[in-house]
């Protein structure tokens, strides 16, 4: 899959650090999340490289401070679900922009 060079929001956005101040460093799933989507908005604003449509952020594997652990998602009606193989990185710029087949496809590359 080819390397695609997003554009990032200036500095001066609102961004949400991690307890530490950090922007870029270890944080939780959740938290990485929230930095992705703080920085560089909906991945929906993006084309994936195949040139359908981006719906999803997902992680490239390339990360020197890559983090496994469990991955909580909130579903409605206050379930819970936990996946405890979930990869992530707490740098933003460690996401591409996808559609959902091209999402699925680097993650069975990885898994």
């Amino acid at each position: 899959m080819p390397t695609t060079t997003y554009p990032t929001v200036p500095d001066n956005i609102i961004r949400r650090p991690n307890r530490s101040g950090s922007l870029t460093g270890p944080c939780s799933y959740t938290t990485a999340h929230l930095r992705l989507y703080d920085r560089r908005g909906s991945a929906s604003q993006y084309v994936c490289p195949c040139g359908k449509q981006a719906r999803e952020w997902a992680y490239n594997h390339r990360s020197k401070q890559e983090q496994t652990g469990e991955r909580r998602v909130h579903r409605s009606q206050g379930r819970i679900s936990v996946q405890s193989s979930a990869v992530w990185s707490g740098n933003p710029a460690d996401y591409d922009a996808l559609c959902t087949r091209c999402h699925r496809i680097l993650d069975r590359t990885f898994n």
